[in-house]
């Protein structure tokens, strides 16, 4: 049975804390909330939880409040500051 891989790129400050600039999430579901997606993240990497920064998500170039994401999706989380 194929799982969907979500792929997030890492940017910044939390490329440090996390240890890579990538990060992928095997998820039984070909879409996801952004709130369901970070409840993962949170799960793998608890030290994001206990950040002092704040940091957005991006879904497809665009900031994401809760909107679905599928694995196709570019998903990216970002700290102030960065971007482009």
């Amino acid at each position: 049975m194929f799982l969907p891989k979500y792929t997030i790129k890492i940017y910044g400050l939390l490329v440090d804390i996390i240890g890579s600039n990538t990060i992928s999430l095997i998820i039984d579901s070909p879409k996801i909330s952004v709130s369901k997606l970070l409840d993962e993240l949170y799960k793998k990497y608890p030290e994001l939880k206990r950040l002092e920064i704040p940091f957005s998500i991006y879904v497809n170039g665009r900031l994401a409040d809760d909107t679905e994401c599928s694995p196709n999706d570019e998903i990216a989380l970002l700290p102030p500051g960065s971007g482009g």
